[in-house]
């Protein structure tokens, strides 16, 4: 399965005196923050992997979710009319591993040590 990215594309400002004036990390995120999920201890204890991860590391996520919600809405001012979709999904069901953990289960798949 091909992963696709949802980075943010960055906007640009007209106002170039607010954009220099704003301090370096106070503009827009990179990534949605509707994409981030929280792990609390019970979780984490349930995911072993996540015991000794360590800030920036990559992991791979694998989840079930159910579809909780849609909402469609056409909005319209002056110019435009802007369409929005909303889905909501609720995470059911996840797996967690870092990409030592994948290279030793394809070792022992493969019959390799």
């Amino acid at each position: 399965m091909k992963l696709i990215s949802m980075k943010l594309e960055k906007k640009k400002s007209d106002n170039k005196d607010v954009a220099a004036c704003s301090p370096e990390g106070s503009g827009q995120p990179e990534f949605p923050w509707g994409l981030r999920i929280t792990l609390e201890t019970e979780q984490v204890k349930k995911l072993s992997t996540l015991k000794d991860s360590e800030v920036g590391e990559e992991i791979m996520l694998q989840a079930i979710g159910k579809i909780i919600s849609i909402r469609k809405e056409e909005m319209q001012n002056e110019k435009t009319i802007k369409d929005r979709h909303t889905v909501e999904i609720q995470l059911t069901a996840i797996n967690v591993s870092s990409e030592a953990d994948f290279d030793k289960g394809f070792k022992e798949a493969v019959g390799r040590d």
